[in-house]
Protein backbone atom coordinates (compact mmCIF):
# COMPACT_ATOMS: atom_id res chain seq x y z
CA UNK A 1 0.00 0.00 0.00
CA UNK A 2 2.84 2.35 0.86
CA UNK A 3 4.50 1.66 -2.49
CA UNK A 4 1.22 2.33 -4.31
CA UNK A 5 0.76 5.68 -2.56
CA UNK A 6 4.36 6.61 -3.29
CA UNK A 7 3.89 5.78 -6.98
CA UNK A 8 0.71 7.81 -7.49
CA UNK A 9 2.21 10.79 -5.69
CA UNK A 10 5.49 10.69 -7.61
CA UNK A 11 6.33 12.49 -10.88
CA UNK A 12 4.67 12.28 -13.38
CA UNK A 13 1.72 10.24 -12.07
CA UNK A 14 1.01 12.93 -9.50
CA UNK A 15 -0.31 15.24 -12.25
CA UNK A 16 -2.95 12.70 -13.28
CA UNK A 17 -3.64 11.90 -9.63
CA UNK A 18 -4.49 15.56 -9.01
CA UNK A 19 -6.77 15.66 -12.05
CA UNK A 20 -8.43 12.43 -10.97
CA UNK A 21 -9.09 13.92 -7.53
CA UNK A 22 -10.79 16.91 -9.19
CA UNK A 23 -12.90 14.54 -11.29
CA UNK A 24 -13.99 12.56 -8.23
CA UNK A 25 -14.96 15.74 -6.38
CA UNK A 26 -16.90 16.95 -9.42
CA UNK A 27 -18.92 13.74 -9.70
CA UNK A 28 -19.69 13.81 -5.98
CA UNK A 29 -21.23 17.26 -6.49
CA UNK A 30 -23.13 15.96 -9.55
CA UNK A 31 -24.53 13.05 -7.52
CA UNK A 32 -25.76 15.31 -4.73
CA UNK A 33 -27.27 17.70 -7.30
CA UNK A 34 -24.98 20.66 -6.71
CA UNK A 35 -23.58 20.62 -10.25
CA UNK A 36 -25.00 19.79 -13.68
CA UNK A 37 -23.40 17.04 -15.78
CA UNK A 38 -23.82 19.18 -18.93
CA UNK A 39 -22.35 22.36 -17.44
CA UNK A 40 -19.25 22.23 -19.68
CA UNK A 41 -20.93 21.06 -22.87
CA UNK A 42 -20.38 22.98 -26.10
CA UNK A 43 -22.27 22.82 -29.34
CA UNK A 44 -22.27 24.45 -32.77
CA UNK A 45 -19.69 27.23 -32.97
CA UNK A 46 -18.35 26.28 -29.54
CA UNK A 47 -16.81 23.07 -30.88
CA UNK A 48 -14.00 24.93 -32.59
CA UNK A 49 -13.31 27.00 -29.49
CA UNK A 50 -13.28 23.85 -27.36
CA UNK A 51 -10.81 22.15 -29.70
CA UNK A 52 -8.56 25.20 -29.56
CA UNK A 53 -8.75 25.33 -25.78
CA UNK A 54 -7.88 21.65 -25.48
CA UNK A 55 -4.97 22.02 -27.91
CA UNK A 56 -3.58 25.03 -26.03
CA UNK A 57 -3.97 23.41 -22.64
CA UNK A 58 -2.29 20.17 -23.63
CA UNK A 59 0.44 21.95 -25.58
CA UNK A 60 1.22 24.10 -22.57
CA UNK A 61 1.28 21.15 -20.21
CA UNK A 62 3.47 19.10 -22.52
CA UNK A 63 5.83 22.01 -23.18
CA UNK A 64 6.25 22.66 -19.48
CA UNK A 65 6.93 19.05 -18.50
CA UNK A 66 9.08 18.05 -21.47
CA UNK A 67 11.07 21.27 -21.79
CA UNK A 68 11.90 21.13 -18.10
CA UNK A 69 13.05 17.55 -18.45
CA UNK A 70 15.06 18.41 -21.55
CA UNK A 71 16.84 21.30 -19.82
CA UNK A 72 17.88 18.97 -17.05
CA UNK A 73 19.12 16.24 -19.37
CA UNK A 74 20.71 18.02 -22.33
CA UNK A 75 20.32 18.26 -26.10
CA UNK A 76 19.74 14.55 -26.74
CA UNK A 77 16.85 14.50 -24.30
CA UNK A 78 15.41 17.64 -25.92
CA UNK A 79 15.08 15.79 -29.22
CA UNK A 80 13.31 12.88 -27.55
CA UNK A 81 11.02 15.28 -25.73
CA UNK A 82 10.21 17.01 -29.02
CA UNK A 83 9.18 13.73 -30.62
CA UNK A 84 6.93 12.93 -27.67
CA UNK A 85 5.36 16.38 -27.88
CA UNK A 86 4.70 15.92 -31.62
CA UNK A 87 2.96 12.66 -30.83
CA UNK A 88 0.73 14.41 -28.32
CA UNK A 89 -0.20 17.15 -30.80
CA UNK A 90 -1.07 14.62 -33.48
CA UNK A 91 -3.10 12.67 -30.96
CA UNK A 92 -5.14 15.74 -30.07
CA UNK A 93 -5.90 16.40 -33.76
CA UNK A 94 -7.30 12.88 -34.02
CA UNK A 95 -9.66 13.35 -31.09
CA UNK A 96 -12.70 14.07 -33.24
CA UNK A 97 -12.03 10.97 -35.36
CA UNK A 98 -12.06 8.41 -32.57
CA UNK A 99 -15.40 9.16 -31.01
CA UNK A 100 -14.52 11.77 -28.39
CA UNK A 101 -17.63 13.81 -29.37
CA UNK A 102 -20.04 10.99 -28.72
CA UNK A 103 -20.80 11.85 -25.08
CA UNK A 104 -20.87 14.97 -22.85
CA UNK A 105 -17.53 16.69 -22.38
CA UNK A 106 -17.49 15.96 -18.65
CA UNK A 107 -17.92 12.23 -19.26
CA UNK A 108 -15.21 12.22 -21.94
CA UNK A 109 -12.79 14.16 -19.73
CA UNK A 110 -13.44 11.90 -16.75
CA UNK A 111 -12.88 8.71 -18.75
CA UNK A 112 -9.75 10.11 -20.36
CA UNK A 113 -8.21 11.24 -17.09
CA UNK A 114 -8.96 7.88 -15.47
CA UNK A 115 -7.42 5.98 -18.40
CA UNK A 116 -4.38 8.28 -18.56
CA UNK A 117 -3.83 7.92 -14.80
CA UNK A 118 -3.93 4.11 -15.08
CA UNK A 119 -1.59 4.03 -18.09
CA UNK A 120 0.82 6.44 -16.43
CA UNK A 121 0.87 4.35 -13.27
CA UNK A 122 1.54 1.14 -15.23
CA UNK A 123 4.03 2.88 -17.50
CA UNK A 124 6.10 4.10 -14.58
CA UNK A 125 6.05 0.60 -13.10
CA UNK A 126 6.97 -1.36 -16.24
CA UNK A 127 8.00 0.94 -19.11
CA UNK A 128 10.06 3.58 -17.30
CA UNK A 129 12.68 1.08 -16.04
CA UNK A 130 13.27 0.03 -19.67
CA UNK A 131 13.50 3.63 -20.93
CA UNK A 132 15.88 4.52 -18.12
CA UNK A 133 18.47 2.40 -19.90
CA UNK A 134 18.53 4.77 -22.89
CA UNK A 135 17.14 8.04 -21.50
CA UNK A 136 17.68 10.03 -18.32
CA UNK A 137 15.04 9.14 -15.68
CA UNK A 138 13.41 12.59 -15.81
CA UNK A 139 12.99 12.37 -19.58
CA UNK A 140 11.67 8.82 -19.53
CA UNK A 141 9.11 9.89 -16.93
CA UNK A 142 7.98 12.74 -19.18
CA UNK A 143 7.71 10.40 -22.17
CA UNK A 144 5.58 7.99 -20.13
CA UNK A 145 3.26 10.83 -19.09
CA UNK A 146 2.71 11.92 -22.69
CA UNK A 147 2.30 8.38 -24.00
CA UNK A 148 -0.23 7.68 -21.27
CA UNK A 149 -2.41 10.50 -22.52
CA UNK A 150 -2.02 9.56 -26.20
CA UNK A 151 -2.92 5.93 -25.54
CA UNK A 152 -5.84 6.97 -23.33
CA UNK A 153 -7.56 8.82 -26.19
CA UNK A 154 -8.51 5.86 -28.40
CA UNK A 155 -9.46 3.82 -25.35
CA UNK A 156 -11.72 6.67 -24.22
CA UNK A 157 -13.30 6.82 -27.67
CA UNK A 158 -14.01 3.08 -27.62
CA UNK A 159 -15.46 3.32 -24.11
CA UNK A 160 -17.57 6.41 -24.79
CA UNK A 161 -19.08 5.22 -28.07
CA UNK A 162 -21.53 2.68 -26.55
CA UNK A 163 -22.46 5.23 -23.87
CA UNK A 164 -23.43 7.90 -26.43
CA UNK A 165 -27.11 6.84 -26.77
CA UNK A 166 -27.57 7.41 -23.03
CA UNK A 167 -26.83 11.12 -23.48
CA UNK A 168 -28.73 11.86 -26.69
CA UNK A 169 -31.20 14.71 -26.44
CA UNK A 170 -34.40 14.04 -28.33
CA UNK A 171 -36.16 17.21 -29.35
CA UNK A 172 -39.91 17.06 -28.95
CA UNK A 173 -41.85 17.62 -32.13
CA UNK A 174 -43.69 20.92 -32.51
CA UNK A 175 -47.02 21.62 -34.18
CA UNK A 176 -45.20 23.45 -36.96
CA UNK A 177 -43.57 20.14 -37.88
CA UNK A 178 -46.96 18.94 -39.09
CA UNK A 179 -47.14 21.60 -41.80
CA UNK A 180 -46.85 19.96 -45.21
CA UNK A 181 -48.43 16.70 -44.12
CA UNK A 182 -51.84 15.38 -45.09
CA UNK A 183 -54.82 14.85 -42.81
CA UNK A 184 -58.23 13.22 -43.05
CA UNK A 185 -61.30 15.34 -42.46
CA UNK A 186 -63.56 14.08 -39.66
CA UNK A 187 -66.35 16.68 -39.71
CA UNK A 188 -69.16 17.14 -42.21
CA UNK A 189 -67.70 20.47 -43.38
CA UNK A 190 -64.65 22.67 -42.85
CA UNK A 191 -64.95 26.46 -42.90
CA UNK A 192 -63.04 29.49 -41.65
CA UNK A 193 -64.03 28.85 -38.05
CA UNK A 194 -64.23 25.14 -37.40
CA UNK A 195 -63.21 21.71 -38.56
CA UNK A 196 -61.69 18.53 -37.23
CA UNK A 197 -59.18 16.21 -38.85
CA UNK A 198 -56.92 13.30 -37.92
CA UNK A 199 -53.22 12.92 -38.69
CA UNK A 200 -51.40 9.60 -38.66
CA UNK A 201 -48.65 9.77 -36.07
CA UNK A 202 -46.37 6.95 -34.83
CA UNK A 203 -48.77 4.23 -35.89
CA UNK A 204 -51.78 5.98 -34.35
CA UNK A 205 -54.07 8.90 -35.13
CA UNK A 206 -53.99 12.40 -33.68
CA UNK A 207 -57.04 14.63 -33.84
CA UNK A 208 -56.48 18.35 -34.58
CA UNK A 209 -58.55 21.46 -35.20
CA UNK A 210 -58.47 22.69 -38.79
CA UNK A 211 -59.89 25.60 -40.77
CA UNK A 212 -60.00 26.47 -44.45
CA UNK A 213 -59.91 30.12 -45.46
CA UNK A 214 -61.19 29.50 -49.00
CA UNK A 215 -64.51 28.18 -50.18
CA UNK A 216 -64.31 24.41 -50.35
CA UNK A 217 -66.33 21.24 -50.47
CA UNK A 218 -64.32 19.26 -47.93
CA UNK A 219 -66.36 16.49 -46.35
CA UNK A 220 -65.82 13.67 -43.91
CA UNK A 221 -63.23 11.22 -45.25
CA UNK A 222 -61.58 13.69 -47.64
CA UNK A 223 -57.84 14.27 -47.58
CA UNK A 224 -56.49 17.78 -47.04
CA UNK A 225 -53.04 19.32 -47.04
CA UNK A 226 -51.88 21.21 -43.95
CA UNK A 227 -50.44 24.48 -45.24
CA UNK A 228 -49.89 26.51 -42.05
CA UNK A 229 -50.37 26.67 -38.28
CA UNK A 230 -52.00 29.61 -36.52
CA UNK A 231 -50.55 29.76 -32.98
CA UNK A 232 -53.00 32.44 -31.83
CA UNK A 233 -56.07 30.39 -32.69
CA UNK A 234 -54.23 27.09 -32.22
CA UNK A 235 -55.63 25.70 -35.46
CA UNK A 236 -54.13 24.26 -38.64
CA UNK A 237 -54.96 25.79 -41.98
CA UNK A 238 -55.72 23.26 -44.70
CA UNK A 239 -56.63 23.17 -48.33
CA UNK A 240 -58.40 20.53 -50.38
CA UNK A 241 -56.12 17.83 -51.66
CA UNK A 242 -58.38 15.10 -52.90
CA UNK A 243 -61.46 13.23 -51.98
CA UNK A 244 -61.68 9.56 -51.25
CA UNK A 245 -64.25 7.65 -53.17
CA UNK A 246 -67.29 7.02 -51.08
CA UNK A 247 -69.45 3.98 -51.29
CA UNK A 248 -73.16 4.43 -51.08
Amino acid sequence: MTEFLHQIMAFPTVFYTALLAVVLIYWVFVIVGALDMDMFNFDGAGDGALDGALDSAMDGAADGALDGAADAAGDGAAEAAGHAHDGLTEGMSLASFIGLRKAPFTVIASLMILAAWAFCFLGMAYLAPILDGVLPPVVSAGVVAVLAFVVAMPLTGITARPLAPLFETHKAGSREDLVGRTCRIETGTVDQRFGLATIEEDGGWMKVHVVCEQANDLRRGDEALIIAYDPEREVFKVEALGRRERTS
